[in-house]
């Protein structure tokens, strides 16, 4: 009898978000440099397509996701592309995506979620690793963050609310 083969099992499944166009009943709107989308967020493994297949230049790609509900791949705007956390609010079962907007109503900070270098020294140059970290969504802040607020998701894990993310229209960045 022979030995089954070894199945190689990842340690960490990686998976995206992204919003694809769509004109249905319940299309939702995003904005997009104040250019509002409609369409919805689909939810899996992300793909690049090269436009010319001869070439296989991924700059010059469409960018998909391809649903594990539907096994579809859904064609998304780029600036769109969110990677999700693996993180879930405190006592619910939504996952914390890159580019949510959380609330701290105890100490009124508002923050984004987003995946970049991390594990620095606040008003130095930073060193660490790049990972999933918090900046501040509003000057307040921004303000108490310079001053050494800590940044990491998992410290404020407990206290914070989602409130929208980048592209609902719920926040606009100061720039």
């Amino acid at each position: 009898m022979q030995k089954p083969k070894e199945i190689h099992i990842p340690k960490r499944i990686v998976l995206y978000k992204g919003f694809t166009e769509t004109n249905t009943k319940d299309a939702e709107t995003i904005y997009i440099k104040h250019m509002p989308y409609k369409g919805k967020w689909v939810t899996g493994f992300y793909l690049a397509k090269p436009k010319n297949r001869k070439k296989k230049n991924f700059l010059e790609a469409n960018h998909y996701i391809r649903n594990f509900a539907d096994g579809k791949d859904y064609k998304i705007i780029p600036e769109t592309l969110c990677q999700k956390t693996g993180y879930r609010y405190n006592g619910t079962n939504q996952i914390i995506d890159e580019f949510d907007i959380i609330y701290d109503s105890h100490n009124d900070y508002t923050f984004m979620v987003v995946c970049d270098e991390c594990g620095g020294v606040p008003n130095c140059e930073r060193y660490g690793y790049i990972g999933f970290h918090l900046v501040g969504a509003d000057e307040k802040t921004r303000d108490v963050m310079e001053s050494g607020v800590r940044d990491d998701i998992l410290y404020w894990i407990d206290k914070v609310v989602y409130i929208g993310n980048y592209f609902t229209g719920h926040f606009e960045e100061e720039k």
